[in-house]
């Protein structure tokens, strides 16, 4: 007997009411939330997924505008932010009493009322991002409730906590997706790289072999280069310092054992697990060794196929935007889970193509399945906590357990990118390149 497993997803979508589907959605992220703030009343802080460093809250902020403010921003802190964020940084400099000042914490501990209309603005951007380009096109139900399901994915609770400044990025990304006219286009692709260089990963859309389009591709690559050029002549940036400390960065190795009670976002991300299965059971490391180097094998090896299925396979353009989105989540640990934000923007694209809408049931185990109440016993942090969230007091004896969804949300992640491979194979074979240069 024939089973097709896509098509009866793909068929049981169709079935289901999409204003149920959301409620769903709703209600899995509902229970996330009523565990976070039970666990915060009981323990004083924060489980996992969010850092382990429970005083480091919204310092994803902080530390860059501390230096922005002490005008340290490239010499001192040495960033490795492009010069456009310094000016969004400049923007909430403004006011800031440089005297009383005395460093990064306090600047944070002064500023309350800051970090409250930053996340206004933050939860402001999901807003437009949710009602411009293909999410108005696709009728998932009521708009304002889509939001709030944004607002309390893990993801994007994960980046409020600390503060980052991707949600700038993701404005500029949803930007880009929705206009059609070419240099507005090429504008925000600018603006998004010069506030996360990665995104680059953006113009494997116009090098594809069977729909090369060199027009667009200089000119994302020129406005790109003049806003980063302009703005860091203007801050006084030294180029090839900057490339110099970026590159030291990009190049560093796995995330730490304590990373693992983060949001890591691929494989490669759970290499640590080797080390902590090896204290925690007394097992020879050479048992684990290999398999966990494998994972790390694959983390490089499957976004590299994705990549040149991309360009040598004759995909659609709403395929080469999912497979850009797709390669941006999966392509390397140092971008963190922060990353998985952008699924939200890639979520009408997938509800949108029947034959990809599998990829949905995997996207929203990293968005809102409630699997870090799931907690691994086996492998417990003892330290004292200082919580920023609880006003800074000291708690003492506290254990921190690794969430499951610190697993599962990679392995989810590194599938979607394998699921969709193996859908581009199928809907393009290899052979057809062969069977072209026959004719």
């Amino acid at each position: 007997m024939h089973f097709n497993c896509p098509l009866k997803i793909n068929h049981l979508f169709s079935k289901i009411n999409s204003r149920v589907l959301l409620y769903c959605i709703l209600t899995c992220e509902l229970i996330n939330v009523v565990y976070f703030a039970i666990f915060f009343y009981s323990k004083g802080y924060l489980p996992a997924p969010f850092v382990w460093d429970k005083y480091d809250t919204f310092m994803d902020f902080y530390n860059p505008l501390y230096w922005v403010i002490k005008d340290g921003f490239y010499t001192t802190f040495q960033s490795v932010y492009p010069p456009l964020n310094y000016y969004f940084l400049k923007f909430f400099a403004w006011g800031a009493d440089l005297n009383a000042t005395v460093d990064r914490f306090e600047l944070r501990n002064s500023h309350i009322g800051l970090s409250i209309f930053l996340c206004s603005i933050y939860i402001a951007i999901l807003l437009i991002v949710t009602n411009i380009g293909q999410w108005r096109k696709v009728k998932l139900g009521n708009p304002i409730l889509i939001w709030i399901a944004c607002i309390c994915s893990v993801p994007v609770l994960f980046a409020l906590e600390r503060g980052n400044i991707i949600f700038i990025a993701l404005l500029f990304l949803a930007c880009y997706l929705a206009t059609e006219n070419r240099w507005l286009k090429a504008i925000f692709f600018g603006l998004l790289v010069n506030i996360k260089p990665y995104f680059i990963i953006l113009l494997i859309q116009y090098i594809n072999f069977y729909s090369f389009n060199k027009l667009d591709l200089l000119r994302c690559i020129f406005l790109a280069a003049i806003i980063f050029i302009s703005t860091g002549l203007m801050v006084g940036l030294n180029i090839l310092d900057f490339i110099s400390s970026y590159y030291a960065i990009s190049s560093q190795g796995g995330i730490g054992d304590d990373g693992l009670l983060a949001l890591p976002n691929t494989l490669a991300s759970l290499y640590p697990l080797k080390n902590i299965i090896y204290y925690s059971f007394n097992s020879p490391n050479s048992t684990y060794a290999f398999w966990f180097s494998c994972l790390k094998l694959m983390a490089i090896i499957t976004p590299l196929v994705l990549f040149l299925l991309t360009v040598f396979r004759p995909l659609s353009a709403t395929e080469k935007i999912i497979a850009a989105l797709v390669l941006i989540a999966n392509f390397s640990h140092v971008v963190g889970g922060y990353i998985f934000i952008i699924y939200i923007l890639l979520i009408p694209y997938l509800y949108e193509k029947s034959i990809y809408k599998s990829l949905l049931i995997l996207s929203l185990i990293i968005l809102c399945l409630p699997v870090d109440i799931i907690r691994i016993n086996f492998i417990p942090i003892y330290f004292p906590v200082n919580s920023y969230l609880s006003g800074g007091i000291t708690l003492d004896n506290n254990i921190l357990f690794l969430g499951l969804g610190t697993i599962i949300r990679p392995i989810a992640n590194y599938l979607i990118m394998l699921t969709l491979i193996i859908k581009f194979l199928k809907k393009y074979p290899l052979s057809m390149a062969f069977l072209r240069s026959q004719r």
